[in-house]
């Protein structure tokens, strides 16, 4: 009898949470904190149905991905052993370490788990549970999730590193894999969970955010409190994880990483109040509006190109710009054309802004032009003095 409380007490316990079932199979080992138990918390109100959209942003190294892509799911297949999960990442690479890692665990605590994997549907990337359709599916973002559909399915991690954040290209992949493939494989009563770091304004929770925060429960924890409204009750400036990584350490990271990391990956803020090269307060104070600066004269004008490179009409965006100087040696960006374009485009672009703005110059890596000196002070507008030149320029 002592012996059978003893079991039923361990499963009690193994069904409490995600975090519990971790604490139970590592004999304690595993690692627990109060964000954790948020995580936790989440997964059993998906389980029960409760929510199904949640959204987490936290910093790295805060054990986000091994407790809602590993132990989560694992607890969840134990409950329900007919339901199907999708995991996905950035690659199938990282998709399939959690996959890899779930199929371990069954087969290292199969029998405490009382579920066992298909003989013949046992890889990493997808297997399933004896007994009922249950099982996992995983994939990297922009791959296929063919097959059955999820009750639950995991985005984590959907951005690789600040390149693809800032490549409106991949961007766009992401949404477009997101709105057509992922949400298509849900159950009726299936549900979401996106877990990631912060990376751009416009990376895949931002855009989730600009378009549907209402139908989402975001727990969004940065290194450092900042809010009055913190998830956690933390007093602004208080770490998530002090145990861990305490103030004087994210100290450190911040002075190392620059503040444009600092502010997104470890604040979850992409737009920081200091830039690494440019401040914001610089460009908001420098402010004029159009009136100001039709007033100034101009000593010159310049329309700069920074191509992108190829043909692709969606490919990063080239930088189509004008700025000018003047007598005071102030300068000024009056004009941005900016955006994904082949070359004939942003050819026809810088071209049109020339005829509007009447440079002086062109400067691109792949312009060459003619330079005429300004004759007098011409206002930047559409009046200009007679005797001004337009810009000539031929665009290789």
């Amino acid at each position: 009898m002592r012996a059978e409380l003893a079991r039923a007490e361990r499963h009690l316990a193994m069904d409490r949470s995600p975090g519990a079932l971790a604490a139970v199979l590592t004999g304690g080992r595993e690692m627990q904190a109060p964000h954790l138990d948020l995580i936790d918390q989440a997964f059993i109100d998906m389980a029960e149905g409760r929510c199904d959209h949640v959204m987490l942003t936290m910093p790295p190294r805060h054990g986000k991905s091994r407790r809602a892509s590993r132990w989560a799911p694992l607890w969840y297949l134990r409950r329900n052993p007919g339901h199907r999960m999708m995991i996905a990442s950035y690659s199938a690479d990282l998709a399939d370490d959690h996959g890899r890692w779930i199929r371990d665990a069954i087969y290292t605590w199969g029998d405490d788990l009382g579920i066992q994997l298909k003989t013949g549907s046992q890889a990493a990337n997808r297997f399933d549970i004896v007994g009922g359709e249950g099982g996992l599916l995983a994939a990297g973002i922009g791959g296929g999730l063919t097959g059955r559909g999820a009750h639950i399915a995991i985005v984590d991690d959907p951005v690789k590193d600040m390149a693809d954040a800032d490549s409106p290209t991949m961007r766009m992949r992401a949404w477009d894999w997101w709105t057509s493939v992922l949400q298509t494989r849900l159950e009726p009563v299936g549900a979401i969970c996106l877990i990631q770091t912060r990376w751009h304004e416009d990376d895949l929770a931002g855009r989730i955010l600009a378009t549907e925060r209402d139908a989402w429960r975001v727990i969004d924890l940065p290194a450092l409190a900042d809010s009055p409204d913190d998830p956690l009750g933390r007093a602004p400036g208080e770490p998530l994880w002090p145990e861990r990584f305490d103030a004087a350490h994210h100290a450190k990271t911040r002075k190392r990483v620059g503040e444009r990391v600092w502010g997104a990956l470890y604040m979850q803020k992409p737009r920081p109040p200091e830039g690494g090269v440019w401040k914001r307060e610089w460009i908001d104070t420098a402010r004029i509006n159009a009136v100001q600066f039709s007033g100034l004269d101009m000593a010159r004008i310049v329309v700069a190109v920074d191509p992108a490179g190829g043909e692709s009409t969606v490919g990063d965006e080239t930088g189509v710009i004008g700025v000018g100087r003047d007598f005071n040696r102030q300068l000024y960006v009056f004009a941005d054309r900016s955006g994904s374009m082949g070359a004939n485009d942003w050819g026809l672009a810088a071209c049109r802004l020339a005829l509007d703005s009447r440079p002086t110059r062109s400067s691109s890596r792949r312009t060459t032009a003619e330079t005429w000196p300004v004759r007098s002070s011409p206002r930047h507008g559409s009046s200009y003095g007679a005797k001004e030149q337009p810009m000539g320029c031929s665009c290789r």
